[in-house]
């Protein structure tokens, strides 16, 4: 329960900033949302407004790497990265290639499903109040 009545700023008017307010407002804080444009009009309007709770395997699945270099060269991947020697940047997409194998990502699609089901919980609880005009 929010006990300080001080107020909450949340910055971003999409589906995560909205539902955060919401509720914390439930709890009743008092709550402020800065969105740069229109409420929606970011990311949750680049995704059609589209919900949806699959996709469990994550990008830890062996071989996305190199997959996706090899689409990137095809212009088929929707993974861009800026090819500039930046060794930082180098280091962390070695790592990251590193990790990919198949013990990262069953640990990996464990965490993420229990986190899909549980948001999935959650936005049915919203849409079974009746106050949102859209459909589940």
């Amino acid at each position: 329960m929010i006990t300080d009545k001080k107020g909450i700023i949340i910055i971003g008017g999409g589906i995560i900033g909205l539902a955060c307010a919401y509720y914390l407002m439930a709890q009743g804080a008092n709550v402020t949302i800065i969105e740069e444009k229109q409420i929606g009009s970011g990311a949750s309007h680049g995704s059609c407004g589209l919900l949806f709770f699959s996709d469990v395997i994550t990008l830890y699945a062996p071989a996305v790497v190199s997959t996706e270099i090899i689409r990137t060269f095809l212009d088929t991947s929707p993974l861009y990265i800026k090819p500039v020697p930046y060794m930082d940047r180098m280091a962390f997409l070695l790592r990251f290639a590193l990790s990919c194998r198949k013990n990262h990502m069953k640990r990996a699609a464990k965490n993420k499903y229990t986190l899909l089901l549980y948001s999935s919980h959650l936005l049915r609880q919203l849409f079974d109040k009746g106050t949102f005009a859209c459909e589940f």
